[in-house]
């Protein structure tokens, strides 16, 4: 507030000096240099409105990015889980081929060792 009342009584005392020629001038470039700094702000919103509209572009390219990778990683996990299970099917069906060919009693020794 103080430096409001200072520049009102600078300002008063500087326009009760002044001509009216000074006075239009003055008058001519304190609304020029307003309306440069409006202009100004107008830019700055519309640029901070495009830098705003690219920080959301580029998080919607992130979270895409992360959702498929989270889908790829899935995705591995089901296959490789597939794998595993062909395998284990494989192994149980030649489990059973080899005890089918072994004596009862060989059976029963292969089942105590392996557990």
């Amino acid at each position: 507030m103080q430096v409001n009342m200072a520049d009102r009584s600078m300002t008063s005392s500087v326009t009760t000096s002044m001509t009216f020629r000074e006075m239009n001038e003055e008058e001519e470039r304190l609304t020029t240099c307003l309306a440069r700094k409006r202009q100004r702000i107008r830019e700055l919103m519309a640029e901070q409105d495009r830098e705003l509209h690219h920080v959301v572009a580029l998080q919607s390219q992130l979270d895409a990015l992360k959702r498929a990778r989270e889908e790829k990683m899935l995705a591995a996990a089901i296959a490789e889980d597939r794998v595993a299970v062909r395998r284990q099917k494989r192994r149980d069906r030649i489990l059973a081929a080899v005890v089918k060919r072994m004596p009862p009693t060989s059976v029963i020794a292969a089942v105590k060792t392996e557990r």
